[in-house]
């Protein structure tokens, strides 16, 4: 009877060792495969990290490209300024000097008028002189009156 009892002890023993081993060589393929799993995952994750710091490189380029072309295009803003601020007054000064020419050709029209009312009223031939008379200028003339015989 003792020896009965006795020899199952060992065979139950190697039988749930058996079960036992299958049962962890079974959890550890499970590890294996999710190992496995887990890799490949971070290798996708470090794909797509490295497309978004080629994203973010990139990104940083065009940045760097605005930020000059924004100067630059401010500069030219401040020399179209600087240029329309010198035509504006170039403007004015020669409106200045239409203005003065104006004045200048209306005067030298009423001086030529008075000429050539004086002109007329030369003798050229040996006629006997008339007596003197006084020339009308115009009001605000500095020239001295002119006097002409008639």
């Amino acid at each position: 009877r003792g020896g009965g009892q006795g020899d199952q002890c060992p065979h139950r023993l190697a039988h749930r060792s058996a079960a036992a081993a299958k049962e962890i060589n079974a959890l550890i393929g499970d590890s294996v495969a999710h190992v496995h799993a887990g890799s490949g995952r971070v290798r996708e994750a470090g794909t797509a990290i490295d497309a978004v710091v080629a994203s973010v490189e990139e990104v940083n380029e065009l940045l760097g490209v605005i930020s000059i072309a924004s100067r630059e295009q401010a500069s030219g803003v401040d020399g179209i300024n600087k240029a329309l601020t010198q035509l504006q007054g170039a403007t004015q000064e020669n409106a200045g000097m239409v203005q003065s020419a104006a004045h200048s050709a209306m005067t030298l029209r009423e001086e030529a008028e008075l000429l050539s009312g004086l002109v007329h009223r030369f003798q050229l031939d040996d006629a006997a002189p008339e007596a003197a008379y006084p020339v009308a200028v115009p009001r605000g003339s500095r020239q001295p009156i002119a006097l002409l015989r008639r």
